[in-house]
């Protein structure tokens, strides 16, 4: 269950490190992808990258509820397709805007990863969306999927009240130990086999169409 609290720790340590920059992206309302045109062509195929990835998304939630695990064979080809796109068009300048995108959008999940909070697949599926959207519209992406991740949470342990209880009353326990001992120490879950399970997969996908919406809004 502790990636459910994952989704704020996403967004405050996003806005952190990009915050001015990004809020002044918003303020534009400049679609990311919009920002390295050089022709109209390129303007063009910026439509045709967007269902490109919606495709990828919709597939990649379908396997990760289904199978629980989204396959290299799925992001990889996306990062390597998006490198050699950027390439084409913007030549060394499209793949450094695509690169930069890809390793931020890996490197917010990597410590979850680590952690043991979410698979590698969910990483690697970010990472494909950062080579498609670049380093800004990864962020403004993840902070998306952040709070698709923060609802779907919440939603889950309401529907869910005995997990709920048992949640609160665990981190409760942690919280106050942390405060008479000044150590963190984590309490699992009793039966963490039967916990309800949030398919990151699938807030990576509603979060990105939300970042979507937002900027064609």
């Amino acid at each position: 269950m502790h990636q459910l609290l994952y989704p704020q720790i996403i967004f405050f340590i996003s806005v952190a490190i990009f915050a001015d920059e990004n809020i002044a992206v918003i303020r534009r309302k400049l679609p990311i992808l919009r920002v390295y045109r050089f022709s109209k062509s390129a303007s063009i195929m910026d439509t045709y990258l967007i269902i490109f990835l919606t495709v990828i998304l919709i597939v990649a939630a379908t396997f990760d509820v289904i199978v629980h695990k989204i396959p290299n064979l799925l992001t990889f080809p996306t990062m390597a397709s998006a490198l050699i796109y950027y390439f084409i068009i913007m030549g060394l300048d499209g793949v450094f805007f695509s690169f930069k995108g890809l390793a931020l959008g890996i490197i917010i999940f990597i410590v979850p990863y680590s952690m043991g909070v979410m698979g590698a697949g969910d990483a690697k599926l970010m990472g494909a969306v950062g080579s498609i959207l670049g380093a800004k519209g990864v962020f403004m992406a993840s902070v998306c999927t952040a709070i698709i991740g923060g609802l779907y949470a919440v939603i889950l342990l309401l529907v869910h009240p005995r997990y709920f209880k048992e949640f609160l009353h665990r981190y409760i326990t942690i919280f106050k130990t942390f405060i008479f001992t000044g150590q963190y120490i984590p309490i699992p879950a009793a039966e963490p086999d039967r916990q309800p399970k949030l398919y990151y997969g699938t807030a990576i996908a509603l979060g990105t169409f939300l970042y979507f919406f937002l900027i064609y809004l």
